[in-house]
């Protein structure tokens, strides 16, 4: 990998054996597997997501919650906006899953964090029993900074 690769997984993340590595060395969330982000290494500005739990069950015709948080990396501060992509699994390919944040956007301030509640839907026709890739994405469309995450969703009776 040439500077300029290895340039990029820090700054965006990388995943090792189809699981994303966590990597903070403080707070609530050091050692668990989550997104890697080595922009502390750099001294790049920056954002780490962390969802409240990595899989959620949700019931086919229902949602379920869960909360987001977005941590400031090296003395970011601003807006960011979340949303979410059904990568992988049978009810994404379905189109049966739906995904909305509360709030959408949010301040994250310097060397702080802010958090947001997402509400995941499963349509009454989804796939029973079908494991799905979500990714969770936030970004600052002012400045360029965006980092995601991965959870999974299984959809039940």
């Amino acid at each position: 990998m040439g500077p300029l690769g290895l340039m990029l997984c820090l700054v965006q993340g990388y995943e090792r054996d189809g699981r994303q590595q966590a990597r903070r060395g403080r707070g609530k969330g050091a050692g668990r597997t989550g997104h890697y982000n080595d922009t502390t290494t750099l001294g790049l500005l920056g954002i780490t997501l962390e969802p409240s739990q990595g899989s959620i069950d949700v019931r086919k015709g229902q949602s379920a919650n869960i909360i987001i948080t977005i941590y400031s990396v090296n003395g970011y501060s601003g807006y960011v906006a979340l949303s979410a992509l059904c990568e992988s699994g049978p009810a994404c390919e379905a189109g049966k899953l739906g995904f909305s944040f509360n709030p959408g956007t949010v301040y994250v301030p310097a060397g702080g964090y802010a958090t947001s509640t997402m509400t995941i839907t499963a349509d009454k026709t989804a796939p029973v029993g079908s494991i799905n890739t979500v990714r969770i994405i936030g970004e600052d469309a002012s400045s360029g900074i965006r980092n995601s995450t991965t959870i999974t969703v299984n959809v039940t009776k």
